[in-house]
């Protein structure tokens, strides 16, 4: 692969690194580096990492906030990555060279968990050229509607980005395996579809071989199987006794219609598919938004892990395998205490720091039912069985969680005292924050809600014809903490302008149920009982 402005001493480098990732047993999509000036590298910033996007004044404003905190030395972009086969990573042209290896280190961290994280199994591998349709979509709309009339709907539908299912069901590969079942048109192991057209069992019925000749219908009844298991009305040890001829089709009808009565967290697909007043145009933009949005879900959701996976990597490189060198060690070691340092939580620290434990303990045996059951101090921090897997233990922790799951198991409370960290409080009468508790268990906890559902309320559809006048009524699923009034105001007006009715919205205002509503003039707050 080429590997765009790189110099041969750069390319020198990266072939080092590359090596020494593959030893280290990171598998990663083919990656292409490519040299940018600060200038450049805060236009790609703003566009989230990609060459091209569809023009809005979003992305401008997002370039001058990247630019005033780099300029005041607030934040410090060391590198850029983008979930892409082949991956795109973007080097800042005036690195030293220990910090361009550093980077190029992380970066292969950072595919390796794109490629391998179960999270990102079903995200759009080929998104440079996605948005760059995206981009067409938007510049035809713009010029057959008009540059104002379009950017002032995607304000809008930016306003409402997050207002997606944060918690879809995600494939586990090993479900292809019992998607298999027996055909009798003479062939065994299909999968659905498999022969032509599915099976009975999975709603299709077997239409043929590979040559499409009908040889018969599938004995698997995986439908009539799921649907029993479900809702099957009688004990399961009575199935071989009733005659269930009429039942299927009755429970078909009570799934639908349960599914239908279920709220609905994909509140944008909701109304694209719900909103009869939109335009093909509107539709064609909010559906840009929604895909867009799902694709960068995942790095949401596994920001600590994602970024404490690459930190660990390219630490284990640096130093465990000697890449920064005597020369580098100094600019290393400098970069290094600005990525984990700082007075708050990180999640670049918070994921290494996990990261490093886990594997610790693995190496050392310092889990499972005997070391948790051993009261002795003393034998707990001697504690050593040597097992020595350590390095397995992470690799399969990255495979499989997010940063909720991997914070709940592997945020331990030891972890937590040998960091020393604390919950602290703002004490308005000296005006500092205090010390409000070491406990481990609290600390763990706030760190779980704080990132809980990527940080964003957990908002669903209730009904989409709420009072028999197509009103959208709206539910916030409280866990504990209140909308912001204004945000939450704002976001009703916004989507007053896209459902273009009124729309209602349950919450909890001051421990008390309410129904907040926006006409499209004025918000009204209606206790509820």
């Amino acid at each position: 692969m080429a590997h765009w402005n790189l110099t041969s001493e750069l390319e020198e480098m990266r072939q080092e690194v590359e090596e020494a990732a593959r030893k280290c047993g990171l598998d990663f999509f083919p990656t292409d580096f490519r040299i940018l000036d600060f200038d450049t590298l805060m236009a790609v910033t703003a566009n989230n990492g990609f060459p091209t996007r569809y023009n809005h004044w979003h992305f401008g404003m997002q370039y001058e906030i990247f630019e005033k905190q780099m300029g005041h030395g607030f934040a410090r972009i060391y590198e850029l990555v983008i979930n892409n086969n082949p991956a795109v990573a973007y080097l800042l042209q005036y690195n030293t060279a220990s910090i361009q290896k550093m980077v190029m280190a992380h970066v292969y961290g950072h595919v390796d968990f794109f490629k391998n994280n179960h999270h990102f199994h079903d995200t759009d591998k080929n998104m440079i050229s996605t948005m760059e349709s995206h981009k067409a979509i938007v510049q035809k709309h713009i010029d057959r509607f008009g540059k104002d009339k379009v950017e002032e709907f995607i304000d809008y539908c930016l306003s409402i980005e997050d207002l997606i299912d944060f918690t879809p069901y995600i494939k586990d590969p090993k479900d292809d395996e019992d998607d298999k079942h027996e055909c009798n048109c003479g062939s065994s192991g299909h999968e659905s579809g498999g022969c032509g057209g599915g099976c009975g069992g999975c709603g299709g019925g077997c239409h043929g071989d590979d040559e499409g000749e009908s040889k018969g219908s599938c004995s698997c009844n995986r439908e009539e199987k799921e649907l029993s298991d479900e809702y099957f009305p009688f004990p399961h040890y009575m199935k071989g006794f009733i005659k269930t001829e009429n039942i299927y089709p009755e429970l078909r009808k009570k799934k639908k219609n349960d599914k239908e009565k279920r709220p609905e967290r994909d509140v944008l697909q909701f109304i694209i598919e719900n909103n009869d007043l939109l335009k093909g145009w509107q539709r064609d933009i909010l559906s840009i938004i929604r895909d867009e949005a799902y694709y960068l879900l995942p790095q949401m959701k596994t920001k600590v892990m994602n970024e404490g996976w690459a930190t660990f990597w390219h630490q284990y490189m640096m130093v465990e395998m000697g890449l920064a060198g005597i020369e580098g060690v100094v600019h290393y070691t400098q970069a290094m205490e600005g990525i984990l340092g700082g007075e708050k939580l990180n999640h670049y620290m918070i994921g290494y720091e996990i990261f490093r434990s886990i594997r610790k303990r693995w190496d050392e045996g310092r889990h499972g039912l005997d070391y948790e059951n051993e009261r002795d101090a003393l034998k707990r921090m001697k504690w050593n069985t040597q097992e020595g897997r350590g390095l397995e233990k992470i690799f399969e922790v990255r495979a499989t969680l997010s940063d909720v799951d991997f914070i709940r198991q592997y945020f331990t409370d030891e972890l937590i005292q040998e960091l020393f960290i604390y919950s602290a409080k703002y004490d308005k009468r000296s005006n500092v924050f205090r010390i409000a508790s070491r406990d481990p268990g609290l600390i763990r906890n706030n760190l779980i809600n704080s990132i809980f559902h990527a940080g964003q309320p957990v908002i669903e559809v209730l009904d989409g014809n709420f009072r028999n006048a197509k009103q959208l009524l709206l539910n916030h699923e409280f866990h504990g903490q209140e909308l912001d009034a204004r945000k939450r105001n704002l976001t009703l007006s916004r989507l007053f302008k896209i459902w273009k009715r009124p729309v209602c919205l349950r919450t909890i205002v001051e421990e008390a149920p309410v129904q907040v509503t926006f006409d499209g003039s004025k918000i009204v707050t209606e206790r509820m009982q």
